[in-house]
């Protein structure tokens, strides 16, 4: 109810809610706030409606609804009294909206990494705060792992002008090395500090150093950092889930990072920002569990294999139909693409491989045919010297820089 409330000016008055709001990251929450949503639409107390552009919304029936309500006055007092007072919450809502409908090259400016907002927004991230819906929850998390990054760049940069200082005393390779060590102490022990409030950014932080130059690190900095390393792979760090109505079967990660794809049982296939926000886009397949799924290299389409031998290529944003690919009548076991995404090969339960040009045209090519099983019997006719062999492949791939499989 408070999301359904703006208290800026003074004064209560009534306030409009977007779909997207009311999608929460706590499963739990959502389920919650669609049962509130709908028992109170039917009271009458709240009203349902779409914008021109067809977007979906609920608001309180009238502004007397949220001024003359005693319980909502104590809820919206005891919020304000909080230490993420409801006013914050709104602009933090409108933030992550402007932040969610921005195009890329525009969302790092926008978020909340200044010392200030990040210190308020680190406790709801650390303890997942429930009244967070999937985008506020992923703008959170962006904005205090911005922070943690300029902490580590600013430390960077105040121990390289020191470094450099030392450079230009000492001079020569001597300095260069150590000034390299200093650097690779600044990431291990900010990579140390982060690894409990974020093992993505701690793990990035990791990664980015030269292999070649771990040996060389002193004993204290080379413990610090297999620590870290050690606390990373304690356990699965859950980054973000995907929520189905269905068992998955399969799912699979762009090459970009960017979406996931998950396989459903019913036949449907969902692809999700990775960063678990925004609306998963549904592609219908068949009346058939998916099995099969791949990605192109440059993450923009992706292939989907069915139980009758059917690849479909659809474009990654679910725009226009599919390119169907028919070339065996039994199930799809692996699709591959080649580097270049220009081909496509599919291995099928029947043994069969066949690779044909990604956009549907000219004419596949077989690399092997069905399984075919021949039994040779010896000349006693017993049955134990019986034997079977196999034309056909269990596992094809690419290979010589695709010019092979």
């Amino acid at each position: 109810m408070l999301r359904l409330v703006t208290s800026e000016g003074g004064g209560l008055a009534r306030r409009r809610v977007m779909d997207p709001e009311l999608d929460f990251a706590d499963a739990d929450e959502k389920v919650r706030a669609a049962s509130v949503v709908q028992r109170l639409t039917a009271a009458r107390l709240l009203v349902e409606g779409k914008e021109p552009d067809g977007e979906a919304f609920v608001e309180p029936a009238h502004d007397a609804l949220v001024r003359g309500w005693g319980r909502l006055l104590e809820w919206v007092r005891e919020e304000n009294e909080a230490r993420f007072p409801l006013l914050q919450q709104q602009k933090l809502a409108r933030a992550a909206d402007e932040w969610d409908r921005a195009d890329s090259g525009s969302k790092s400016g926008l978020l909340w990494s200044d010392s200030s907002r990040s210190a308020q927004l680190s406790p709801l991230v650390r303890r997942k705060a429930p009244f967070l819906n999937r985008r506020e929850m992923a703008f959170a998390q962006r904005s205090v792992r911005g922070r943690w990054i300029a902490i580590a760049t600013a430390s960077a940069a105040v121990l390289a002008i020191a470094v450099a200082g030392v450079v230009a005393v000492i001079g020569g390779i001597r300095a260069s090395a150590r000034a390299e060590q200093v650097r690779i102490g600044a990431i291990v022990r900010t990579a140390t500090a982060m690894v409990s409030d974020d093992p993505l950014v701690a793990a990035q932080l990791l990664g980015s150093i030269d292999s070649a130059t771990v040996a060389t690190l002193d004993d204290a900095t080379s413990l610090a950092m297999l620590g870290a390393a050690l606390e990373l792979r304690r356990g699965p760090r859950v980054l973000a889930t995907f929520d189905s109505d269905e068992e998955v079967t399969t799912a699979v990660l762009s090459p970009d990072g960017r979406f996931v794809a998950t396989g459903i049982l019913n036949g449907v296939v969902q692809l999700f920002r990775a960063d678990g926000t925004g609306t998963p886009i549904t592609l219908r397949v068949q009346d058939m569990p998916v099995l099969a799924l791949k990605f192109s290299p440059t993450s923009d389409r992706i292939a989907v294999g069915d139980l009758n031998g059917v690849v479909r290529l659809w474009r990654s944003d679910g725009v226009g139909k599919p390119v169907e690919l028919r070339g065996d009548s039994t199930q799809v076991m692996r699709i591959q693409f080649s580097r270049d995404g220009r081909r496509l090969l599919a291995t099928y339960v029947s043994g069969a491989v066949i690779v044909w040009n990604s956009d549907g045209l000219g004419t596949p090519t077989v690399i092997a045919s069905d399984k075919v099983m021949i039994t040779y019997v010896g000349e006693s006719g017993d049955s134990s010297t019986a034997r079977q062999v196999v034309a056909g492949a269990d596992v094809a791939e690419f290979a010589d820089s695709d010019a092979q499989v």
